[in-house]
């Protein structure tokens, strides 16, 4: 009998345990799913506010983010920063007319290039702010401290000004071997008969042979003889016999004459009775001796009258002949009346000279 109370006893405890267990697991379950039901009725917005059962959150998936620190300017940045807001004031105003007020601070600014400086801070200018005072002295320092970078980036560019080539052709003018060499690697661009030109007519007064040379490298046309008749004049003021030696040796007749007719003018300023014989005995073509003719005897006429005046009676009777009179007596008559009322006198009552 007390053995089978046992055993009955035995069994009650046992199903009040299972009965437990299943009650419990019940009740996680129905917690978990009223949770979850109510994360999906709520609006996104306040769903931060519903902290989930704490036996779910999992403390290691928690991170604390520190705030981003600010990123400092490099002193660089400053210094471009302050450059930037001056430009910006001196050039509203050169656009209202009143750049003259900046004139100080453009001569502060201009002072803070240097040789080293120069590249990286030309190359962070706008295009109108390289356009500029201090862009020109930027690609001064730039040029000094590696030409060949410095021209290489504007000849990369598309909106290079005719100026800054200038300053660019500038900077290579105290080195014809460095230019040479540069030169002779430049590819066929526009850039590169742009920069020809200018850098050929900077050296025609420093070192004229160079300057031709450059010339020749240069496609035909109207820029290269127009480089070529700025070579002449220079040259013949200069030396005018080795001017007269090289356009000698030109071989394309036209192209001498233009150079002849180019030098005679500029030699004319030294020795007008001789320029005008030297482009006589050199040019054949009537017009372009006419043309020279008559500019030769705009510059005497100011520096010699009277002798000017001689040498255009002396010409042929002809049309070349009355405008030189015409130009001589206009300018003769203001300075000195008396003297060119009595040699037009003297004209009208000699024999006529004999046309060719």
């Amino acid at each position: 009998m007390k053995s089978s109370a046992k055993v009955v006893s035995i069994g009650v405890i046992a199903i009040v345990v299972i009965f437990f267990c299943q009650w419990s697991r019940h009740s996680k379950n129905v917690n978990l799913a009223q949770t979850a039901a109510v994360l999906r009725t709520t609006p996104v917005e306040t769903r931060e506010f519903i902290s989930p059962p704490k036996a779910i959150i999992d403390q290691s998936s928690i991170m604390i983010r520190p705030a981003p620190t600010p990123r400092q300017a490099t002193p660089f940045e400053d210094t471009m920063a302050l450059i930037h807001s001056k430009l910006h004031k001196w050039l509203e105003a050169k656009k209202n007319g009143s750049e003259e007020d900046e004139t100080q601070s453009m001569v502060e600014l201009q002072a803070m290039l240097t040789d080293t400086n120069a590249a990286e801070i030309i190359q962070s200018l706008s295009v109108d702010e390289l356009d500029t005072p201090f862009g020109f002295e930027g690609i001064r320092h730039w040029m000094n401290a590696d030409p060949v970078q410095a021209s290489n980036w504007f000849a990369a560019r598309p909106d290079t000004t005719q100026d800054q080539t200038a300053a660019v052709a500038q900077g290579w003018a105290a080195d014809s071997a460095g230019l040479q060499n540069y030169v002779a690697q430049l590819p066929d661009t526009a850039w590169r008969q742009s920069f020809l030109q200018e850098v050929g007519s900077q050296m025609s007064v420093r070192n004229p042979a160079v300057a031709v040379k450059l010339a020749q490298q240069m496609t035909p046309g109207y820029d290269q003889t127009s480089l070529l008749q700025s070579v002449a004049c220079n040259w013949a003021a200069s030396d005018p016999n080795a001017a007269l030696n090289w356009i000698a040796s030109v071989k394309d007749p036209s192209l001498r004459e233009q150079l002849a007719a180019s030098a005679a003018q500029s030699y004319a300023l030294t020795d007008p009775a001789l320029a005008t014989a030297w482009l006589v005995s050199m040019a054949k073509s009537d017009d372009l001796v006419k043309d020279s003719t008559l500019n030769i005897i705009q510059t005497w006429v100011t520096k010699d009258p009277a002798s000017a005046a001689k040498w255009a009676s002396q010409l042929p009777d002809d049309d070349t002949k009355l405008t030189a009179i015409d130009t001589v007596s206009k300018y003769w008559q203001q300075t000195d009346p008396i003297a060119a009322a009595t040699w037009i006198q003297n004209l009208a009552e000699a024999p006529a000279a004999p046309a060719n």
